[in-house]
This record gives C-alpha cells, structure tokens and sequence, in this order.
C-alpha cells in the first residue's frame, strides 16, 4: 500500500502528478501550497484520527512516498522550465 488513500504507488503518483500538472497549467502559475504539508503529532488532540497522517513530511521531517512524488515532480518541472 503506497499509504492510507491509496493502494498503489501509481495510484498515489497519479495523484499528485496530476495534481501538480493542473497547477502548472495556469500560465502565471508562481508556487504551489500544498494544503497539508506535514503530519501533525499525536499529542496535538482535536483532530480526527486520518488527520494526523495527511502530510508530506512524517513528525520527524522526513519525506513520505507523497513527499518523495512532489520533490520529484519538481524538479522534472524546473527541468523542463529551464
């Protein structure tokens, strides 16, 4: 399982590749804000339990398989931007 959403690592590429292709779409496209960039801890309470695993990034700052496809995505994206 490539993580909580999705069975496999292509479903979870898919994602994100296709989430970052219609941000690139738009011509004046400046940045990306990924609207969860990190997990949030368990000892932070109030949150629903899938919430604490959306993140990019794990507690420690490590990248997730998430993590790892949008770094990558980027910078094939700055590649073909040069």
């Amino acid at each position: 399982m490539a993580d909580q959403w999705f069975d496999t690592e292509m479903e979870l590429r898919d994602f994100i590749y296709g989430t970052l292709n219609n941000c690139a779409s738009e011509k004046n496209m400046w940045g990306v804000t990924w609207w969860c960039s990190h997990d949030v801890s368990d000892k932070y309470t109030g949150f629903l339990d899938f919430e604490h695993n959306l993140g990019l990034l794990d507690v420690s700052n490590k990248p997730k398989p998430a993590g790892l496809l949008f770094r990558d995505y980027i910078a094939e994206y700055k590649h073909i931007r040069e």
